[in-house]
């Protein structure tokens, strides 16, 4: 039997919060949500390709939207998520620009 520890040494809400690019803004609501949610975003002008990802909490993507403007209103369908904490994280140009909390109650 093999055991290991690991020690983490980040602030554990250093990478999830309100930490997206100045020039890049996205929200859901409502949250906490229940059936679908609305994904309101403005992205850099200069984007190529941009999309959301909601992952569960052990990081297991289990949703993924493209944006396909630079700013929007999108809904998305979560009624197939079982209820719990999940991350959306918006990747632009194959770039990471935040992260934030996403409570499903369905």
């Amino acid at each position: 039997m093999v055991w290991f520890i690991a020690k983490y040494t980040n602030d554990p809400y250093e990478a999830v919060g309100d930490n997206f690019a100045s020039n890049t803004s996205v929200n859901a609501y409502p949250n906490p949500a229940s059936g679908g949610v609305n994904i309101v975003y403005e992205l850099p002008v200069d984007l190529k390709e941009a999309k959301l990802a909601v992952f569960n909490v052990l990081g297991n993507k289990v949703l993924e939207m493209p944006l396909n403007s630079v700013s929007g209103l999108e809904e998305l369908n979560i009624s197939g998520l079982n209820n719990g904490m999940y991350f959306y994280s918006v990747m632009i140009n194959n770039n990471l620009y935040g992260t934030k909390k996403l409570i499903v109650k369905n």
